[in-house]
């Protein structure tokens, strides 16, 4: 909290996507692990307020991986 990039709250995602410095989507996370072989009952515990793209693209992760947690 006491790094001044890390309290901006206004985000665009579509300009930091394009940017390249935004965090991967819930989908692309799962997509990402499952190559990495975790299997399906691993743990992930979500620290982010708002997640990027809603409950809509946490519904596929969750999919992957039921064993979801939050703050």
């Amino acid at each position: 909290q006491n790094t001044n990039h890390w309290k901006t709250k206004q985000i665009n995602s579509t300009e930091q996507r394009i940017g390249g410095n935004c965090p991967l989507t819930p989908k692309e996370v799962g997509i990402f692990l499952r190559a990495l072989g975790y299997p399906s009952s691993t743990l992930i515990y979500i620290a982010a307020g708002e997640i990027y793209g809603g409950d809509r693209h946490l519904a596929e992760l969750k999919s992957y991986f039921p064993n979801l947690y939050f703050k």
